[in-house]
């Protein structure tokens, strides 16, 4: 990724009823029942909205923005999206790029979205980082004053912040379900997760700041990594979108939608095409967070895992 501040200044459609992410997409087996997490027991209110949440992590002061959604109840175990932003972003900007607010107040789910360090923000993104430990802090802290559901925690991230998700999921795949990247996938050295995590991502073939070229390979590295089926599928989801995805036994499917003369950006965000002059196109054919989303609902972690 060029070293430059990208945000300083700053569905696929329905084919069958209940099956937004493809055609006979695969649902997860067995029972849907919350895990719920320490802070249920705890039952302390919490006000709807978003509130920096200040925080210390290795001995550093960390800060976050946490949503509550409308109609919170500290005894319902709800699902959790941390939301990633991208290099220079921030995460207060970052909130506009992915709208996950308005999502979660209609869905009836908690978003956090966590502030990286420096001027520009930047994440570490290596596996054992500092950023990687405050991810883990910051579930720890998430799960003990929220009541969230153990088996519903999801990430997701843009550029960076997708380089951190893709090390989430290799780190961490024990406590997260899915994960959703933008404009960023990686595959990290050492990457070694305790369970398949199934994976959505979106990449742009115009981006000047992480280069289309080598995204395919990463995504069919991950499917290898997965035991997916090796043949992928492909389908045209509009005429600047396609669709390939991975199928497999154990139910952690990937899939990849590539945009063509798509920039570095969130497809289907009003923000991403505000800055069109930095980022390139943003194509609104699709809308990532909402493929996200059915996405993640359709792929809680297993039972046997959880909690």
């Amino acid at each position: 990724m060029r070293s430059r501040v990208v945000f300083g200044v700053v569905l696929f459609a329905a084919l069958t009823a209940g099956c937004r992410w493809f055609p006979g997409g695969q649902s997860p087996t067995g029972p849907r029942a919350a895990v719920a997490s320490s802070g249920c027991a705890a039952g302390t209110a919490r006000a709807a909205g978003t509130e920096e949440v200040t925080t210390t992590s290795g001995g550093v002061a960390r800060t976050y923005l946490r949503r509550i959604p409308a109609g919170y109840d500290a005894k319902n175990p709800l699902p959790v999206v941390f939301d990633f932003h991208g290099y220079g972003e921030g995460a207060m900007v970052h909130t506009f790029m992915s709208k996950w607010g308005p999502r979660a107040d209609a869905a009836h789910f908690v978003v956090i979205y966590p502030q990286g360090l420096g001027t520009p923000a930047r994440w570490e993104t290596s596996l054992g980082s500092a950023d990687l430990t405050f991810f883990s802090y910051m579930l720890d802290e998430v799960e003990a004053g929220v009541c969230v559901d153990q088996r519903r925690v999801f990430v997701s991230g843009l550029s960076m912040g997708a380089f951190m998700t893709s090390s989430i999921a290799c780190q961490f795949a024990d406590r997260v379900a899915a994960v959703g990247i933008v404009a960023g996938i990686r595959n990290p050295a050492g990457c070694a997760p305790t369970r398949a995590v199934p994976l959505v991502t979106f990449h742009g073939t115009a981006d000047t700041f992480v280069p289309y070229e080598p995204i395919p390979a990463t995504v069919a590295a991950w499917a290898a990594r997965n035991k997916c089926f090796p043949k992928a599928l492909e389908a045209s989801v509009a005429a600047d979108v396609v669709l390939t995805r991975y199928l497999c036994p154990t139910g952690a499917e990937v899939g990849f939608y590539r945009i063509d003369g798509g920039g570095h950006a969130w497809p289907g965000s009003e923000f991403s095409r505000q800055i069109e002059s930095v980022v390139g196109f943003t194509t609104f054919s699709i809308n990532a967070s909402d493929i996200m989303w059915d996405f993640f609902t359709r792929h809680p972690l297993p039972a046997s895992t959880a909690g």
